[in-house]
């Protein structure tokens, strides 16, 4: 079957890519022990609400793809999600916020077409990624060879822009 790579349609992925994103940021259920994901996954509830409204910003702001089947475009295996910034004194930071790959589709290379198709230009500048992976059990192996295959760094830092704001009424904006 071959992959296709197309735009993120919230119509579409948005179920898929909020259920994952968050249930990778979040401490498994049941041994009532925190995981080691920093520094997100130990969040009260109320601020894992707001880091949602985060999730959605990134997902309308950064450049969002999916992987796909071929013959069915609406069966996703996969995402990615993230941007070029430029920082205030001018240098460009390549920024990865998530990247997904459904379980049964790991180890076929779609991480790597995803991350490919985010960043061409992946080996002439450093890629930040702004959100560990390290809530699923099946998860840490797969990540750790993106994370060395692609030379990837830690910065959740580079979300900090993005973080929504509250306004004088108390409502979260964006």
């Amino acid at each position: 079957m071959s992959v296709l790579l197309r735009r993120f349609d919230p119509r579409v992925d948005l179920q898929l890519v909020k259920n994952s994103w968050c249930k990778q940021i979040r401490p498994p259920r049941g041994n009532g022990r925190p995981c080691k994901v920093q520094p997100f996954s130990y969040m009260a509830p109320e601020e894992f609400a707001r880091h949602s409204l985060l999730i959605d910003s990134l997902l309308y702001q950064a450049s969002t793809w999916v992987a796909c089947s071929d013959d069915c475009p609406e069966q996703a295996f996969g995402y990615v999600c993230g941007d070029n910034q430029t920082h205030p004194d001018g240098h460009h930071v390549q920024v990865l916020h998530m990247v997904y790959v459904r379980s049964g589709w790991r180890r076929r290379g779609i991480a790597d077409k995803l991350l490919i198709r985010l960043y061409p230009h992946f080996r002439e500048q450093p890629i930040y990624y702004t959100h560990s992976v390290k809530a699923e059990r099946a998860v840490p192996r797969a990540w750790r060879q993106v994370v060395q295959t692609w030379k990837l760094r830690y910065n959740p830092y580079n979300i900090i822009w993005m973080v929504p704001d509250e306004n004088s009424d108390g409502e979260i904006t964006t």
